[in-house]
């Protein structure tokens, strides 16, 4: 009898773990830079350490709730990375058939869908990325963000075709505006478009951003452009093009970036970087950088050369 019950009581933990699952996953990743405006070298990170929780619960019928809470920190001295302890994501939400419904701070869908237009995924920014000609938000009198608090998201996908759409719960103190934003994809075999629009504060700062990526095998073309305002009704134009390739075991990015503020090119970056990886978690890399824009009095060049740790 006793055998009999400690069977049941297996197989219920087993049918319980089966229906949820928690994952704890992380990163660390340090190096010494030069970055671009900056004299003097430091250890930093070319992407920012971070660990956090992620989980899924089987509802039923195709219905599904999940989590995340992940934290940001600087690994070269401990500290919090910025006042948020859950800087990177602290989310809960509902996905089944109908698409997937988001609440609490995320990143927003247009960062998502036009992040993936960077060789460099939008991080290594002080020295390589050029996501900036793209989002515009390199420029410092601008509201954009790749993050929104209080936010309320829906996405869905079919087909190859992808939506979505983000609106702050809270309206903006100063305007009484709600912040939105939403884009639009499309996925085919090697081919990837994507249409985006951004305004964070429900003032003038507003961008719509379009770009593409082609993967012909040897390597992966990007690019894009953008168009937009910024918080004081200055126009900004943005663009970029990327490559990414693999050589050997590793992977070789390249990038060009260009800004405009009114007249002023605000940003004008090359960018080169390697990849090289030492196991399916862990890789070197290092970057270089060039920026003759406006915002770049001094140190125009810039260097990293660091390790990545995922787990």
């Amino acid at each position: 009898m006793k055998k009999s019950l400690l069977a049941l009581a297996l197989l219920a933990a087993g049918a319980a773990s089966a229906e949820s699952s928690v994952t704890l996953y992380g990163k660390l990743d340090l190096g010494l830079a030069r970055n671009i405006g900056t004299p003097g070298l430091v250890e930093q990170a070319g992407s920012t350490s971070r660990f956090g929780l992620r989980g899924t619960e089987e509802l039923g019928g195709g219905l599904k709730a999940f989590f995340n809470i992940e934290h940001r920190f600087l690994a070269q001295d401990g500290t919090v990375d910025g006042a948020k302890f859950y800087k990177g994501r602290s989310v809960v939400g509902l996905e089944g058939d109908f698409g997937k419904v988001t609440l609490g701070r995320q990143e927003t869908v247009f960062y998502k869908n036009t992040v993936a237009l960077d060789p460099w995924g939008g991080d290594w920014g002080k020295v390589a990325s050029v996501y900036g000609g793209l989002s515009g938000e390199t420029v410092k009198t601008t509201a954009f963000d790749r993050r929104q608090d209080n936010a309320v998201s829906y996405e869905v996908s079919s087909n190859g075709f992808g939506f979505g759409v983000q609106a702050g719960a809270q309206k903006d103190a100063a305007t009484a505006r709600r912040p939105i934003n939403f884009a639009l994809s499309y996925a085919a075999g090697p081919l990837s478009l994507v249409l985006g629009y951004t305004n964070p504060s429900g003032t003038q700062d507003k961008a719509t951003a379009i770009g593409g990526a082609y993967d012909f095998g040897a390597f992966k073309l990007t690019g894009g452009a953008m168009n937009g305002t910024n918080v004081a009704g200055v126009k900004l134009r943005g663009a970029q093009v990327g490559i990414v390739a693999p050589v050997g075991t590793g992977t070789v990015k390249l990038g060009y970036a260009s800004v405009k503020v009114g007249t002023a090119k605000t940003e004008n970056r090359i960018s080169a970087g390697y990849a090289h990886p030492l196991s399916k978690r862990t890789f070197l890399y290092t970057d270089l950088g060039y920026d003759k824009g406006t915002d770049v009095a001094v140190k125009k060049a810039g260097f990293d050369f660091g390790i990545q740790h995922n787990f």
